[in-house]
C-alpha cells in the first residue's frame, strides 16, 4: 500500500520563516537563484541580512579587525571595502582547491600581474592557466586567451593549424 504524503500548504501568500519562527508575507523572502518549485529561501529578507553581517563580524574578528554589530550599522556603506576583501578571499581559496596549490601560491601568483601572459592586454578578471593533464599552473591569461587555449584542447598542433589558417587567408586579403 502506498501511503501518499500531503506537501505543506502556504496560507495565500504567507510563509514561516525557518530563523526566527515568524509567519510573514511571500514577499519578505529572497527568491531561490535555483529552479526549484518552491521558490522562495526557507529564511526571510532580515534574517538573511542580520547573517550576513554576522559573517562580517567573524570575517573581522579573523582578521585582527574588531568592530561593533552597531558601528557595522553606523558606517555600513565603508564595509562594503571588507565585502569586497571577503570575495577575493574566498576566490582564491576556490582557485587554490580547483589547481591543488596553497592560497598563499595563488597570492603569489597574482601580486603584481597587470598584463595578461600571452597576449599582453590589461586584465580585467585573471584567469590562472594550468595544464588539463598534469594539474599545474602555467600563467595569469586574460579571459579570451584562456577561453580560446580551452577552445583548443590545449593542443599545440591545432593552434598551429589555426595560425596556417591565419595567414593563408589573411594574405589572400592583402594580394
Amino acid at each position: 500500500m502506498l501511503i501518499m504524503m500531503k506537501k505543506p500548504q502556504m496560507n495565500a501568500g504567507l510563509k514561516k520563516c525557518t530563523k526566527c519562527q515568524k509567519t510573514k508575507p511571500i514577499h519578505e523572502f529572497n527568491l531561490r537563484g535555483d529552479r526549484s518549485k518552491h521558490r522562495a529561501r526557507s529564511a526571510c529578507k532580515s534574517c538573511c541580512y542580520q547573517a550576513s553581517l554576522i559573517g562580517d563580524q567573524k570575517f573581522l574578528a579573523q582578521n585582527g579587525i574588531s568592530r561593533s554589530l552597531a558601528n557595522y550599522y553606523k558606517h555600513k556603506d565603508r564595509y562594503a571595502v571588507i565585502r569586497r576583501a571577503r570575495h577575493k578571499l574566498k576566490a582564491n581559496q576556490d582557485r587554490a582547491r580547483r589547481l591543488g596549490i596553497t592560497v598563499e601560491e595563488v597570492n603569489k601568483m597574482l601580486l603584481g600581474k597587470s598584463l595578461c601572459d600571452l597576449c599582453g592586454c590589461v586584465l580585467g578578471t585573471p584567469y590562472i592557466d594550468h595544464c588539463h593533464a598534469s594539474g599545474r599552473p602555467r600563467g595569469i591569461l586574460c579571459h579570451r586567451c584562456n577561453t580560446g587555449l580551452g577552445c583548443f584542447m590545449d593542443n599545440p598542433e591545432l593552434l598551429r593549424l589555426a595560425s596556417v589558417y591565419l595567414d593563408r587567408y589573411n594574405n589572400k586579403e592583402v594580394e
